[in-house]
């Protein structure tokens, strides 16, 4: 009568303990229907119908090996009478010689492109810095020329020793900063 009570007041664990059993059960027995290997991917494209066997991997390659063998002829030897073990010697050598002459020729082909891609680069380089300074030299003039331009203009009274004009950029700002600083625009009338 114990073991009746406490499963009666511990119902919910009870119910828990048979559902993994039955979740356990289930899935062995699936897996004695499918058979091993039911998770797998299948085989795509390689020709294999339920009903056929499958051929395992060691007699594929002797077979494709065999199949090789059958189709490529032994290749034949052929016996010349002609050179000497010296003259081999000697076209081997001649022959080293040819392939380190190529070697040297495309390293110092390669130099001289790196030669010339540095040479371009820097050739772009001092384009780059005559324009920038051509650029820096036209704004001075133009900066000059709006100094002398807002001198000429500007005949309100003497200019007096050592002051110099304010030019084009200090006056936007000076527009910029009087809008900003100034009392708002809803209490300037809009003549």
């Amino acid at each position: 009568m114990n073991i009746i009570e406490f499963l009666s007041q511990n119902l919910f664990f009870v119910i828990i303990i048979i559902g993994f059993l039955l979740s356990l059960l289930g899935k062995g027995q699936k897996q004695q229907q499918q058979g091993k290997g039911a998770n797998r991917m299948p085989d795509f494209g390689s020709g294999n119908r339920q009903g056929e066997r499958r051929v395992p991997p060691e007699r594929r390659t002797t077979q494709t090996a065999q199949q090789y063998e059958q189709r490529t002829p032994e290749p034949v030897e052929q016996h010349n009478p002609g050179p000497s073990s010296d003259s081999q010697n000697s076209q081997d050598v001649s022959l080293a010689e040819e392939a380190a002459r190529r070697m040297e020729e495309e390293m110092q082909q390669r130099r001289n492109k790196e030669e010339e891609g540095r040479r371009r680069e820097q050739q772009r380089r001092a384009r780059e810095e005559q324009r920038r300074r051509q650029l820096e030299e036209q704004q001075r003039q133009e900066e000059n020329g709006d100094r002398d331009r807002t001198a000429a203009a500007v005949s309100s009274g003497p200019v007096r020793p050592g002051e110099t004009l304010p030019g084009a950029n200090e006056l936007t700002s000076a527009v910029l900063w009087a809008e900003i600083l100034g009392p708002p625009r809803a209490k300037r009338p809009f003549r």
